[in-house]
């Protein structure tokens, strides 16, 4: 007899992607910019640390920013449950409550 599978396997899918993503991001975090540095101190700045380090940092941000915008992509593709029904159980977000600024009355000891 087989063993029954589950029909939708989103949720582990998509979580073995999302790690995915973060080891590579993590592998890239770690080579790009060390290899950013040594190559161009190497080959462009002639021994100039300062200005491979500039290079290195900035292909450091540059990987970071991409992970985030890969995040914030993902995160639109798969919106909360209650979101795509209307329902607002699912929604975890409160809304702020609307106060009034009230000005303090005069009393005859101000006058």
């Amino acid at each position: 007899m087989k063993k029954a599978e589950p029909a939708n396997r989103g949720p582990e899918q998509d979580l073995s992607i999302v790690l995915l993503k973060l080891a590579l991001f993590t592998l890239a975090m770690v080579v790009l910019p060390i290899g950013t540095y040594y190559g161009s101190r190497d080959y462009y700045f002639h021994d100039n640390t300062t200005g491979a380090g500039i290079l290195a940092a900035i292909v450091a941000n540059l990987i970071l920013i991409g992970f985030v915008v890969m995040a914030f992509m993902d995160d639109k593709e798969y919106p909360e449950e209650g979101a795509a029904s209307g329902d607002k159980k699912g929604s975890t977000a409160v809304a702020p409550k609307k106060t009034t600024a009230v000005a303090p009355k005069e009393t005859k000891k101000d006058l």
